[in-house]
């Protein structure tokens, strides 16, 4: 009987020290993990996060909820890190793999290394090697079941594998369960919840991340899985055609699925991200001079449809919503989904003008590109248009280290002062150097300048 998929990654896993990596491999993943770190901490600051995080807390905790001075259990914390930094729709993800693997894997590892105070490249090691792993299981499943979300699924494997990683002295057998293990702990997760602004939808990353760290502990402590346990526990659960689609260890090794990841520049659903681009390279007419707008996507992202939004999860999986925003004048940064806006409803009658239509030709470009055209019919009937192949961030048309600095500093402003960020970010792009995780967190929690964590508890 030869090795099973589980093996041969954990042959992977135990066998690439981290200068095996590509020099641009390790660079790019540097990059992801500051992204992330900035999205988890402005994650934070949104009230029900805020609220939820002093009840996950523990006097006695020894992983850090990022940049609270809250500390929990390394599955706890694992959870709520991966929690807040899906809340602002900001997370870099993979069209490749159908994942957002870095805000489900990086807060495992994050959790556990703390536990045993690792160092940075320790850190980097266990999280790339997790991603990678995870990005291929993920690619190998797809399609999902119609319906089902790409948060939560899957990604609970790679997770396990940076947890594992992150503790010193794991050995293959550890690390073929933990992704044994968790290949039977994939959720049943639903779009609908989004389209519907369902708040658990925020927190489905937050458990498959806890799920690979609780893998890994039970892996640990002698608890083992079934064999081929990606294609027999798995894939059936997820996968539209129940089984593997593809060998996801092909080219393990030589090909660094994480090099073909994107960066989100938008607040948003990535599947809207076309349609954003699209309205940007019009000139846009004065609102009340609008008949109607067309908006022609692929069939998935043509479900963002809902033209009345209540709130600020469903209204980032809002095209209507975007698009009303965007012709008064608002684009998609953080502040467009304040919860008093959204109240307020003064972007709705231009809402209901928003048509959201799939495309064949979209679909048949698909997965090359993702993307969508826009078509603005006035009141004086002319028409304006505008198309995007493929938008911002994706690995084809890449952003460069200054933009995604740009975006990092803009996260953290006022978290913060500018000279800490600054440095912060030196840091985090040089992580080898760093020798202990625990001191880089501490001096985070110190830095920070905001009081939203010495607020009054809010029930």
């Amino acid at each position: 009987m030869g090795k099973s998929y589980e093996e041969k990654f954990a042959d992977f896993a135990v066998e690439t020290e981290y200068s095996d990596i590509p020099v641009e491999v390790r660079r790019h993943a540097k990059l992801i993990l500051a992204d992330t770190l900035a999205v988890i901490i402005r994650g934070y600051r949104t009230p029900y996060v805020r609220r939820l995080a002093r009840r996950m807390s523990q006097k006695d905790g020894e992983s850090s909820l990022v940049s609270t001075s809250l500390k929990s259990s390394a599955p706890h914390a694992a959870f709520m890190n991966s929690s807040a930094g899906t809340v602002l729709e900001l997370d870099e993800g993979s069209r490749v793999s159908g994942s957002h693997m870095s805000v489900q894997g990086f807060p495992a590892a994050l959790a556990v290394g703390q536990q045993h105070d690792i160092g940075g490249e320790e850190l980097a090691r266990s999280f790339l090697i997790g991603y990678e792993v995870g990005s291929r299981v993920g690619g190998a499943v797809k399609p999902l079941r119609a319906g089902l979300h790409t948060h939560g699924t899957w990604a609970a494997v790679g997770a396990a594998v940076a947890a594992t990683l992150a503790a010193p002295g794991a050995r293959r057998p550890h690390i073929v369960n933990s992704m044994r293990i968790a290949a039977n702990m994939s959720h049943s997760t639903s779009w609908n919840s989004a389209f519907e602004g369902a708040l658990l939808r925020n927190f489905y990353a937050g458990f498959a991340s806890m799920s690979g760290v609780l893998s890994s502990i039970m892996a640990r402590g002698g608890i083992t899985g079934p064999r081929d346990a990606l294609a027999v526990s798995l894939a059936p659960s997820v996968s539209s055609t129940s089984h593997l689609n593809g060998d996801p260890t092909s080219g393990l090794g030589t090909e660094y699925l994480l090099q073909k990841n994107y960066f989100k520049l938008h607040a948003c659903c990535g599947y809207a991200h076309a349609v954003v681009e699209a309205i940007g390279r019009m000139g846009l007419p004065a609102p009340s001079k609008v008949e109607k707008v067309s908006v022609r996507t692929f069939t998935e992202a043509s479900a963002l449809a809902n033209a009345s939004p209540e709130n600020a999860l469903a209204a980032k999986f809002s095209i209507p919503y975007l698009v009303s925003n965007l012709l008064l004048g608002r684009p998609p940064h953080v502040e467009t989904f304040d919860e008093e806006w959204i109240r307020s409803g003064r972007w709705r009658n231009l809402a209901r003008r928003v048509e959201v239509l799939p495309s064949r030709r979209f679909d048949r470009r698909l997965p090359t590109e993702w993307g969508a055209s826009v078509e603005i019919s006035l009141k004086d009937g002319c028409v304006q248009r505008a198309e995007c192949a493929n938008p911002r961030g994706d690995w084809r048309d890449p952003l460069s280290s200054a933009e995604l600095k740009e975006k990092f500093r803009g996260l953290l402003e006022g978290v913060f002062d500018a000279e800490f960020v600054n440095g912060l970010w030196s840091k985090l792009g040089e992580l080898e150097k760093v020798s202990s995780v625990n001191d880089l967190l501490a001096r985070m929690e110190t830095s920070v300048t905001d009081s939203y964590y010495r607020a009054p508890t809010e029930e």
